[in-house]
């Protein structure tokens, strides 16, 4: 059985790239479908998921904003 990569979060998260995140919980999806590593190994691949995942949710909520704001000044007349 491979157990999973040094949780990636772990250094600092906010280094961390939507698509380093995306990339990463592929893996560990692939890793607990094919039951690859121990029921320990698993719910440290579970919690770090989780976390991956709240991680991706913020950045694309931040991107949200930031689009909005754009829009509003693109919008306000000059």
């Amino acid at each position: 059985m491979s157990e999973p990569k040094q949780d990636l979060l772990a250094n600092d998260p906010e280094q961390l790239s939507f698509e380093a995140a995306i990339e990463r919980l592929e893996e560990l999806a692939l890793q607990l479908e094919n039951g690859e590593i121990s029921i320990e190994s698993s719910l440290a691949a579970y919690e770090e998921g989780q976390k991956l995942f709240q991680l991706c949710q913020q950045k694309l909520t931040d991107a949200e904003k930031k689009l909005r704001q754009l829009d509003e000044l693109v919008d306000t007349p000059s």
